[in-house]
C-alpha cells in the first residue's frame, strides 16, 4: 500500500483506535511483567509512558503500533510530518507493536523493543524507503535492532486487525463482528 498524506476519515480513526489498542495490549503486558506503568495523558507529549523497570526511576518510552514494508524489510516512520521520529527518538526506550501481515515473517504480532543506541548510530537511519521522496526512521527487521517481548494472543491479535488499515494485513480470525440484522421472530 503506497503511503498518501490524504487519509480517509475512516483510516484516519482505524489508525488512532488501533494505536490505543497497542496502547492497552502495552500497558497489559508491562503489568503482567510486574512493572508499574504511568500513561502520559497528553497526546500530543513526547513520551507515551513512564514505565518503572525499577521501583524509583521511571523510563520514558514510545510504542508504535505499526506495520512492517515487506519488501523493504523494515518498519518506517514517516521523518517529515510532525513530530513522531524525533519523539521516538528522544524517549530512552522504543516499542513496536508489529501488526500481522498476510505474508508470514518472524515479528507477526509481536511486541518488540528497539535497540535504540544501535539505531541512532546507523548513518543512513533516516531516508527515503525506495521509490519514495519522503523520510522515513527505517528500522530494519532484525534481531541486531529489534527484540522480541511478548506475542500477542489470537485476541489481542483480532482486536488489532479489525482497524489495520493496511492492504496487506491480515483479516481478524475470531473476532465476531455484531450485525444488526432483526432477531426471527418466535
Amino acid at each position: 500500500m503506497a503511503y498518501t498524506t490524504n487519509k480517509s476519515a475512516k483510516q484516519t480513526k482505524n489508525i488512532h483506535i488501533q494505536g490505543l489498542t497497542g496502547e492497552k495490549i502495552f500497558n497489559n503486558v508491562m503489568q503482567d511483567m510486574g512493572y508499574k506503568v504511568h500513561i502520559n495523558p497528553d497526546p500530543y507529549g513526547y513520551n507515551d509512558h513512564l514505565v518503572f523497570f525499577d521501583r524509583q526511576t521511571p523510563t520514558i518510552t514510545q510504542l508504535k503500533t505499526i506495520s512492517p514494508y515487506h519488501t523493504h524489510n523494515c518498519w518506517a516512520l514517516d521523518a517529515d510530518s510532525g513530530k513522531q521520529v524525533e519523539h521516538a527518538l528522544k524517549c530512552e526506550k522504543l516499542y513496536i507493536l508489529s501488526i500481522p501481515m498476510v505474508w508470514e515473517n518472524e515479528y507477526d504480532g509481536w511486541l518488540l523493543e528497539v535497540d535504540l543506541n544501535i539505531l541512532k548510530t546507523e548513518p543512513n537511519s533516516i531516508r527515503p524507503l525506495p521509490n519514495s521522496t519522503q523520510n522515513s526512521l527505517i528500522i530494519p527487521r532484525s534481531e541486531r535492532y529489534v527484540r522480541k517481548i511478548y506475542k500477542l494472543n489470537k485476541t489481542e491479535e483480532d482486536i488489532i486487525l479489525k482497524y489495520a488499515v493496511s492492504d496487506y494485513a491480515k483479516k481478524p480470525s475470531t473476532f465476531v463482528k455484531r450485525s444488526n440484522t432483526k432477531k426471527p421472530k418466535k
